[in-house]
């Protein structure tokens, strides 16, 4: 299984942002050449791309019976070494270079299909290599392919590596000549000259737009190492019941080298509120309540702010996705919230604040930030007096109607609407 971390985009984005519709049309455009450019290599390598997550993804090649079962590893390894001479260091703009961390784990996977958003079924898998990809990606480097010692025990008589300093692997630099070569050769020869290939997925997503957003991410620990298919089906139906009751959206069930989680998120097209940091809020308290309720095992991040949403992918794979640091940040308290609770950053804090209780949780300074932070753990919802409360029927203003249409005063209307 091969896990291919990008970073820059977040970078890009706030650069782009700056030039309005004009900087979110080549937002799209540099995003999906990328994609595009890594869909494609590893389609010719005989792999697959099972999940995005984020500005990430995920792929794998399936082992065949009659086949070497290192010859899997090698093709993904070589894959990954290609990927790393495209796109890391590549220039997207001016002082803005890409950077890629590339990851390869070797065993069995399940699969399990859920309807985790209520859209339709999509795959979770977990297993040994999801075991493997999380105690390797502390250790990996920019512009180089970590091998789990699983899977560089298959291929070591076949590759130049170096171990890891911090240990869990080896860092592969080339494959010798043999059986297996022609792999590394055809992608090679597949190389674009220039920073990205003017492919057909490198046109625009016209719908693509940067929107403000709060975003949950919800950490799902039991099912890292197995799946009981019944249990994830509780789980993302609790999750998915609670999102829907605050008028949030699940968008999908990810997996990377964090496991398992749901996200979330409110302000998305056509589930736009005024106040979508509360709704995200609350739902996030319903989830903690079902949760508990069911003994599953959680932890969740919450964040707001800007997003890039749109579509990435080329023509046999897209998706929509949402990418840029409000993402990271909601990613990052997720894995700093201890078991069973929430933490929430300012933003969603001041926002949320008329109609949340929040206690002050401490300062923290999570990895890729450029400073610490406060974080804030939710606690009650408030309670409002309704303006008419105490007030008799008399008392209370009444709407004016004139040929069937109904009209009042902005004060009216609040009254009317509490």
């Amino acid at each position: 299984m091969l896990f291919v971390d990008i970073s820059g985009f977040s970078a890009l984005s706030k650069r782009l942002t700056e030039q309005g519709a004009g900087g979110t049309e080549r937002i799209s455009l540099i995003l999906n050449a990328c994609f595009d450019t890594m869909i494609a290599a590893i389609d010719r390598a005989g792999g697959e791309v099972i999940k995005f997550a984020g500005d990430a993804l995920l792929a794998v090649w399936k082992e065949e019976a009659d086949r070497d079962p290192a010859s899997c590893v090698r093709k993904a390894a070589e894959c990954g070494l290609f990927l790393q001479r495209a796109l890391h260091r590549r220039e997207m703009l001016p002082g803005l270079p890409l950077s890629l961390r590339v990851c390869l784990s070797a065993g069995r996977i399940e699969a399990c299909p859920v309807d985790g958003s209520g859209r339709g079924l999509e795959l979770v898998l977990a297993g040994e290599p999801f075991v493997q990809l999380r105690a390797c990606s502390p250790h990996t480097e920019a512009g180089k392919v970590l091998l789990s010692e699983e899977a560089y025990a298959r291929v070591r008589h076949q590759c130049e590596a170096e171990p890891s300093p911090g240990g869990g692997g080896a860092f592969v630099a080339r494959f010798h000549a043999g059986a297996e070569a022609g792999t590394e050769t055809a992608l090679d020869s597949a190389e674009a000259s220039g920073p990205f290939p003017a492919g057909e997925s490198g046109r625009v997503d016209w719908e693509a737009e940067m929107r403000t957003v709060s975003v949950l991410f919800i950490h799902l620990p039991d099912f890292h190492e197995r799946l009981d298919a019944g249990r994830l089906r509780q789980t993302a139906e609790a999750i998915r019941l609670a999102a829907e009751q605050h008028g949030a959206t699940v968008h999908k069930l990810s997996l990377d080298d964090k496991g398992c989680s749901a996200i979330a998120a409110t302000g998305l097209p056509a589930y736009t509120h005024e106040n979508d940091a509360a709704r995200a809020v609350k739902t996030a308290m319903a989830v903690r309540q079902r949760l508990t309720e069911l003994g599953a095992g959680f932890s969740i991040g919450l964040a707001t702010g800007l997003v890039f949403y749109g579509s990435i992918g080329n023509a046999s794979k897209r998706e929509f996705t949402k990418i840029g640091d409000t993402m990271n940040l909601a990613a990052r308290l997720m894995q700093l919230a201890p078991a069973g609770t929430v933490l929430c950053d300012s933003a969603t804090c001041e926002a949320a604040g008329p109609a949340i209780r929040f206690q002050a949780a401490e300062t923290v300074h999570p990895k890729g930030m450029p400073g610490p932070i406060k974080v804030y753990s939710p606690s009650a919802w408030r309670t409002r007096r309704a303006p008419n409360a105490g007030r008799s029927s008399e008392e209370r203003p009444k709407p004016r109607c004139w040929s069937g249409i109904w009209s009042a005063s902005s004060k009216e209307k609040a009254a009317w609407s509490a």
